[in-house]
């Protein structure tokens, strides 16, 4: 909602379509046979009917690709596949999280359920700061395949 509110404030913070008048819906994604497979999807509808593609978060094509909703990578599968393809142990324990991820830029377009699998590989305390970084290998939940590497890094202030 953040993004509406700055879209009140100052029109030029908007993008063309949330000038437009349009609706949101949102359900929850849940999969018996997937007992880790829940997310929250969100579909954006203009005044037509018409749905946004570049809107929707979490709404993979399962009519057209089927396999895309099947999620045969679970979260022991995922972890497999970041050790082999080099997640060093870290500080502490992986983070997993099961998700819908979007990646786009000129050279890839990435919109699927996905494993992310995180380490630590650094802490430090200076004063009141506490930080952190590590790596993220993103595992595309359907297929195994490695999509990204990403760094990751967070301060957290103590009051």
């Amino acid at each position: 909602m953040k993004k509406i509110s700055l879209c009140l404030i100052n029109p030029l913070n908007c993008t063309d379509l949330d000038l437009l008048p349009h609706f949101g819906i949102r359900y929850s994604l849940e999969i018996e046979e997937s007992p880790f497979a829940y997310a929250i999807i969100y579909i954006d509808i203009d005044e037509n009917g018409v749905i946004h593609k570049e809107q929707n978060i979490g709404l993979p094509d399962c009519i057209n690709n089927p396999l895309e909703c099947t999620f045969p990578i679970d979260a022991d599968s995922a972890k497999a596949i970041a050790e082999l393809e080099g997640l060093e142990e870290g500080l502490s324990e992986w983070r997993t999280i099961f998700r819908w991820y979007t990646y786009f830029d000129d050279e890839l377009s990435i919109a699927t359920f996905a494993w992310e699998i995180s380490n630590t590989l650094s802490e430090s305390q200076q004063g009141e700061e506490f930080r952190q970084s590590g790596r993220v290998f993103i595992i595309d939940a359907n297929s195994g395949e490695l999509l990204q590497i990403l760094n990751w890094s967070g301060i957290s202030i103590s009051c």
